[in-house]
């Protein structure tokens, strides 16, 4: 599993046009920025700062094609994320747990 930044991501996501950005990137294979303007009727500067977000976020890939950028989820990293999420839940229930038969 790839090293990430929990609170990095956490932050990216907390963004409701972000979260929205990368639900539809992740929805298929690749997607361009023009695209995403016209999904989310804002300008190219507005979806390039939220891609710029998530990608330092490692959450998405890009690539040029021609005069759009193209994009595309990285799920390696997505997937070690909700893997932690999972971890700290879990550690959360057992805390719980273990206080409540005190």
């Amino acid at each position: 599993m790839p090293s990430i930044n929990v609170p990095l991501i956490s932050i990216a996501l907390a963004d409701p046009t972000r979260f929205g950005i990368l639900r539809s990137i992740s929805s298929c294979e690749m997607i361009s920025s023009h695209a995403l303007c016209e999904m989310f009727g804002v300008t190219p500067a507005t979806v390039s700062h939220h891609l710029q977000q998530l990608r330092l976020a490692s959450l998405v890939v890009s690539s040029r094609d021609g005069r759009w950028r193209r994009h595309k989820v990285n799920r390696e990293v997505l997937g070690a994320y909700v893997s932690a999420l999972s971890k700290l839940a879990l550690v959360h229930t057992e805390a719980h747990e273990d206080s409540a038969s005190v």
